[in-house]
């Protein structure tokens, strides 16, 4: 790590600009835990749940999921890859079970995007490598942050380091990288489609900037292909050890999951037909700018001399995840535009000489104003009146006099109820497929 470190300290970035750039997005996310990121959301305690029992040695499960939902046959936690499930719960043992100890976790995986960002931007080829990553890392903030407790921030983390890895110069580069894609599958299966086209994008650079060294590119194609493997069985390895064998009944549950995912969440297209205006007023424009970036790097990289192949490769993986996205996960736009936007800013940073005319900096202050602005209003809109909540508490205290189990969202779980002591958590999915929680106690 320590040679991918120092490839990011680029003769004309100082080390003033390192300090003030890690200090500044430590206090972003510091910012961002204050106000209370991430805010509840409906997936809240299907997640956490499980990670609640593990902590207590009670097993990856969800209490009476089974019975509450006719769409499981198992309290088993195999809807989603558990590898999150694992780390929360090794997380909640070491600081405690609490609002803000979950955030934290969250914030962690935040930080981490953020560091490895300019590191990313510096093996591309970018000069002003901060400029462009405070870019990536405000339209990170616009999707992620709307995603809660969910295992995504996690799963980010582990693309973006996984990314790192791929394009830098160090020795197990490529099994590195290849270990953290699948860590990032085994937290975030939604990102598949990022890991093979985005990645293999950053496995074309490698190979080109080996190339130029007069490298043996036959050679590399083997370590490459042989730390694949290696990769490959270790997460397969861990993914059996998670679940406990149970690889038949992981798989049967997981597909129906992805099945009853894709049959009641609306695609892209279904979106843009029925004037969702979240959808036209955000994505549609993030979008075009997108594309209108990806144009532009590709029409300068070809005026310098560059083949159309190594011109627009990096273009054209951004593009494909996102693509990939909007057809095969309805439920998953955010993430598909982000890609494509993060990966069209990646390719115009990676121009050595890159200028920023007029409409560059004007695409690029619309996409950062359609992030922030819904973000910077998320605490205002999210504000919990106390008395309320203090009322909901009494309400409790004498609900339980004779009711021992709950159903709780996760609005309710977060400021109402205390975190359970002794009791196993439950996470039930009812007809609206809305998360519920039994037994916070």
């Amino acid at each position: 790590m320590t040679s991918t470190l120092q490839s990011a300290r680029e003769p004309n970035v100082s080390y003033r600009a390192h300090v003030l750039y890690i200090f500044s997005v430590c206090a972003l996310v510091a910012g961002l835990i204050i106000l209370g990121h991430p805010f509840p959301q409906s997936d809240d305690l299907f997640y956490t749940g499980a990670a609640i029992n593990l902590s207590k040695g009670h097993g990856l499960v969800n209490p009476y999921l089974a019975r509450y939902s006719t769409l499981y046959d198992t309290d088993y936690f195999f809807q989603y890859p558990p590898l999150y499930s694992y780390i929360l719960s090794l997380w909640i043992k070491a600081l405690g079970l609490g609002s803000l100890q979950l955030r934290l976790l969250h914030g962690l995986c935040y930080l981490g995007v953020f560091l490895a960002v300019p590191v990313l931007l510096s093996n591309l080829g970018a000069r002003t490598i901060y400029t462009w990553s405070w870019l990536i890392n405000l339209l990170y903030c616009g999707f992620i942050l709307y995603y809660g407790l969910r295992p995504d921030s996690l799963g980010m983390a582990f693309f973006f380091l996984s990314l790192v890895f791929l394009t830098s110069d160090m020795h197990l580069n490529y099994f590195l990288g290849f270990l953290f894609s699948a860590l990032a599958l085994l937290t975030w299966p939604s990102l598949l489609f990022a890991i093979v086209c985005l990645g293999g994008s950053m496995m074309i650079h490698t190979a080109y900037e080996r190339k130029k060294r007069m490298e043996s590119l036959r050679k590399d194609a083997v370590v490459a292909l042989v730390s694949l493997v290696s990769a490959g069985v270790l997460g397969f390895a861990l993914l059996e050890w998670m679940i406990g064998g149970e690889l038949v009944l992981f798989m049967r549950t997981l597909a129906s999951h992805a099945s009853f995912s894709r049959e009641h969440y609306p695609s892209f297209l279904s979106h843009v037909a029925s004037l969702d205006m979240r959808t036209l007023v955000r994505k549609v424009p993030l979008l075009c700018v997108a594309l209108f970036l990806g144009i532009y790097s590709v029409r300068r990289a070809l005026a310098k001399g560059q083949t159309l192949f190594e011109a627009s490769y990096l273009v054209v993986g951004a593009f494909g995840a996102c693509a990939a996205g909007l057809v095969f996960h309805g439920n998953q736009t955010d993430l598909a535009t982000f890609l494509a936007i993060a990966g069209s800013i990646m390719a115009v940073s990676s121009l050595e000489d890159a200028k920023r005319p007029i409409v560059i900096r004007a695409a690029l202050a619309i996409a950062i104003l359609m992030n922030v602005i819904p973000v910077a209003a998320m605490p205002i809109r999210r504000t919990i009146d106390q008395t309320n909540v203090e009322t909901a508490r009494n309400a409790v205290k004498e609900f339980r006099k004779s009711n021992p189990v709950y159903l709780v969202d996760a609005i309710a779980a977060r400021y109402v109820f205390k975190p359970p002591k002794g009791r196993s958590v439950g996470c039930f999915l009812d007809e609206p497929a809305r998360r519920l929680s039994g037994e916070w106690r």
